[in-house]
């Protein structure tokens, strides 16, 4: 079976975004609740990073609206 790449690229662009932004508000919750140890801010940032960097990807991706 064979399927577009740019099919293929969105489908790992957003489970990328899924999985940084779902680790990204974990981060969150535990520096903000204070159950987290301290480095956990400096992945949230990390975390928030690579998700903006692919959403950011898979905004520029999608074709134009005609």
């Amino acid at each position: 079976m064979h399927t577009r790449p740019a099919t293929i690229r969105d489908t790992v662009l957003l489970a990328d975004l899924t999985g940084f932004g779902v680790v990204a508000l974990n981060d969150v919750w535990g520096v903000l609740s204070g159950q987290a140890r301290d480095v956990a801010a400096v992945f949230g940032v990390v975390h928030l990073a690579f998700a903006a960097a692919f959403l950011l990807t898979w905004w520029r991706a999608r074709p134009a609206a005609t």
